[in-house]
């Protein structure tokens, strides 16, 4: 199901919210979580990012409709999920010192990228 391309991507692409990659017709979602070494303003600490690899199922329904012949069919590879992945998209404040006390903001925070994922069918 494209595992073994996943931890590939993860060594060469970095820094990525989502990636969403086609190809071989399945269908998944794999959250990745590193952990990196983060210094700002001489503040040392330890962070753990997270990438979600979206994996994009199909359209083309080569069992169905082809009615047992083909190339995939005699391939043998098996039937393949027919649906495609919808992503939604939505800014997160997270809070970087202090937090809410009282009502009253303290600290400081960030902007951060959010996401649900799931089959669009």
């Amino acid at each position: 199901m494209g595992a073994l391309d996943i931890r590939s991507m993860d060594t060469w692409i970095v820094d990525a919210d989502i990636i969403a990659i086609g190809h071989t017709h399945d269908s998944m979602v794999a959250p990745i979580v590193r952990e990196r070494f983060v210094t700002q303003n001489g503040d040392y600490r330890i962070k753990y990012p997270e990438t979600m690899f979206v994996r994009c199922g199909t359209y083309k329904d080569e069992f169905g409709q082809t009615e047992g012949m083909g190339w995939a069919v005699e391939k043998g590879g098996g039937p393949k999920p027919i649906c495609a992945k919808w992503v939604r998209l939505y800014p997160v404040w997270e809070w970087t010192k202090g937090g809410k006390m009282g009502g009253k903001s303290r600290g400081r925070g960030v902007w951060t990228l959010g996401c649900d994922i799931f089959d669009a069918k």
